[in-house]
């Protein structure tokens, strides 16, 4: 079996996601009282690693919508073709 070989870019985009993931699950974590330092005892983040967090997430994952445009930036025009059999 051959071994895949991966894009750089590909390899840059998972490593994003596994840290925005990671970045999600601390947050999570937090919100559910979940949080525990090396000693076992609870712990909660401060407001700024909470605003940090979450500004890391906005940059990695875009929240704003998507829209399509077309030529120029005008609306994106769909044609319609059927082909009909011309024997019918």
């Amino acid at each position: 079996m051959a071994a895949r070989v991966l894009k750089p870019h590909h390899q840059e985009d998972v490593k994003r996601k596994i840290q925005v993931s990671q970045l999600v699950n601390l947050l999570q974590d937090n919100a559910f009282g979940r949080l525990k330092n090396p000693k076992g005892q609870h712990y909660e983040l401060s407001k700024g690693q909470i605003i940090s967090a979450r500004i890391l997430i906005d940059k990695c994952l875009s929240n704003a919508p998507t829209t399509l445009t077309g030529a120029d930036g005008g609306p994106v025009i769909v044609e319609i073709v059927r082909f009909a059999n011309p024997n019918s």
